[in-house]
């Protein structure tokens, strides 16, 4: 039987030396990059290779978040504000751009790992669901369905990014929405709101007598808002109500509450129609947690 003979495969002696070389380059190249970027000594040559070479500008958890992020939502921001001058609308902000693409890519940062922490997930439909919402252009008469073409030209004009660049953006703000909607607790009740606490009683007393609460919130309530639709006000999460009545509202359980509640609008009879979501904070402290356990370092000065 005849054995194949094997050929050993000659590699010149000065390969290695050259992958050595060229790894030592590119590690080079990375740390007086980021040195000169994450010091402020920028320029065209040092953003552009900023956005290739592995350039951290902050870290939240074991995530760490790159140079080439900060540059696109840099120039998202800027865009974005040259155009609102230029339409005589003047953004205040008592932040740098910096700071604000530092905060935005740390707050998503944190969004997507503790959302996913929670076990929650965007799908590519859902994307693409939100693209063809973005479709719909405002006109002055009436919205108007945009091409693909029409789309890119004006996330260019407008925000300085395209179609790729957006698919993050996208993602994150499902992504909150869905920690909003589903794992914020929530409160949907409806109230009708009178002047004094006498009258407030004898409505209470007719609603465990058997009384439409949407009759009498047509009838009494002047709460303009709410009163056509029966005393509905929807749901709301933390934050979002006068301190007396988020107290009232998250503390009791679904019902009509016994006692009226008094805020500096007048008196309150509120019903309790259903709870949802499981973490008993508003989204700003539930970020703002999240941030403080994952642990955050800037690098950019």
């Amino acid at each position: 039987m005849e054995h194949e003979q094997q050929q050993e495969v000659f590699i010149p002696r000065w390969v290695p030396w050259l992958i050595s070389g060229l790894a030592l380059s590119y590690l080079a190249a990375s740390l007086i990059v980021g040195q000169l970027f994450l010091v402020g000594r920028r320029s065209p040559l040092v953003d552009s290779l900023a956005r290739w070479l592995p350039v951290p500008v902050a870290q939240a958890g074991n995530q760490f978040i790159w140079a080439r992020q900060y540059l696109e939502y840099e120039s998202f921001i800027e865009t974005f504000l040259a155009r609102s001058a230029e339409s005589g609308v003047e953004l205040d902000s008592d932040s740098s751009v910096s700071d604000q693409v530092i905060d935005i890519l740390i707050a998503n940062q944190t969004t997507a790992r503790a959302a996913k922490d929670e076990g929650l997930t965007v799908t590519e439909e859902e994307i693409q669901a939100a693209y063809s919402d973005i479709l719909v252009a405002q006109s002055d008469e009436s919205p108007r369905e945009v091409s693909e073409e029409e789309l890119e030209l004006i996330l260019e004009e407008l925000y300085g990014t395209d179609r790729t660049e957006l698919n993050d953006l996208i993602r994150i703000k499902i992504l909150e929405e869905k920690v909003r909607q589903e794992l914020i607790e929530q409160v949907n009740f409806r109230q009708i709101l009178v002047a004094d606490e006498a009258q407030a009683q004898e409505l209470i007393q007719k609603l465990n007598e058997g009384g439409s609460f949407e009759e009498l919130a047509a009838e009494f309530s002047k709460h303009k808002e709410s009163r056509e639709a029966g005393g509905v006000i929807g749901f709301v999460a933390r934050g979002e109500q006068p301190e007396e009545i988020e107290k009232a509202i998250f503390s009791n359980a679904v019902g009509l509450i016994e006692a009226p509640v008094k805020t500096d609008f007048g008196f309150h009879v509120i019903e309790v129609l259903e709870k949802k979501g499981n973490i008993q904070q508003s989204f700003d402290d539930w970020l703002a947690g999240a941030r403080a356990d994952f642990g955050v370092k800037v690098y950019l000065k």
